[in-house]
C-alpha cells in the first residue's frame, strides 16, 4: 500500500510498461536510498526480460543441447525440459517446465543472500514466491526468479497429498498463489486434505 502515498502519485502519470520511468520515480520519490537503484532495477528486468511480460510475448526460455545434471526434486517438480544455466554467485539456475526460472537454496539461505548472488531485490524474489522476505530457506527448496504463471502449462488439476496446503502446490507447479485461490475459490493459506482436487488453470465453463 505503499504506493498510495501522496509522494508516489506522480509515476501514475507514467505508463505502466514504462518501467525506466518508474526506477527512476521510484528513486526520486525517496524508495530507495541507493544512488544506483534505478540503474540495478532496469538491469534486473532487462536481463531476465520481465519486461516482455507486459507485451504479451512468449517468454519460454529456449533450451539448448548441452548435457545437464540431474535436478533435485525437493520442493518442486521437474521434467525433461528442465535446463541448467549459471547466474551470478555461482548459482545453478534451472528452467522449469522450459518456462520458469528458478534456483535451489543452499543450507543457511535467505532471500538476501539470494539476491546479493542473483544481483535481485529480495523483496522481489519474496514476492515471486508468495513468502515474507525475512523467512529461512531449507537447503533443497525452489525459489522462483521469475514471476509464476498464471495457470499449468502441463496439468488441469492435482490430487493434493496429506499435509500439503495451496502455497505447496503453487510452488510445485510455477503458478501464482493468487490464481489458485481464485480458480479454487480458497483463502492463500488453505491447508488442503488428502486427494482434495486443485485447478491449476481456470475452470471451462
Amino acid at each position: 500500500k505503499f504506493l498510495q502515498r501522496k509522494r508516489y502519485a506522480f509515476l501514475f502519470e507514467l505508463k505502466p510498461t514504462d518501467y525506466k520511468g518508474w526506477a527512476k520515480g521510484l528513486k526520486q520519490a525517496g524508495y530507495a536510498t541507493d544512488p544506483a537503484y534505478p540503474q540495478k532495477l532496469i538491469a534486473l528486468i532487462e536481463r531476465y526480460h520481465l519486461d516482455d511480460l507486459d507485451k504479451g510475448i512468449d517468454v519460454s526460455y529456449k533450451p539448448s543441447s548441452a548435457p545437464k545434471p540431474e535436478p533435485s526434486r525437493k520442493g518442486g517438480r521437474s521434467n525433461a525440459s528442465d535446463v541448467v544455466i549459471t547466474l551470478g554467485g555461482g548459482r545453478a539456475v534451472d528452467s522449469f517446465e522450459g518456462r520458469i526460472k528458478f534456483v535451489r537454496a543452499k543450507e543457511g539461505d535467505t532471500f538476501v543472500k539470494l539476491a546479493s548472488d542473483l544481483e535481485m531485490t529480495h523483496g522481489m524474489l519474496a514476492r515471486w514466491n508468495d513468502m515474507d522476505k525475512d523467512a529461512i530457506l531449507e537447503a533443497g527448496q525452489m525459489i522462483f526468479v521469475q514471476p509464476k504463471r498464471n495457470s499449468s502449462k502441463s496439468s488441469a488439476k492435482y490430487s493434493a497429498k496429506a499435509g500439503e496446503s495451496l502455497w505447496d502446490v503453487s510452488q510445485q507447479y510455477g503458478v501464482k498463489l493468487s490464481r489458485l485461490a481464485k480458480y479454487n475459490d480458497l483463502p492463500e493459506d488453505a491447508k488442503l486434505n488428502a486427494g482434495q482436487k486443485v485447478l491449476l488453470r481456470k475452470a471451462k465453463r
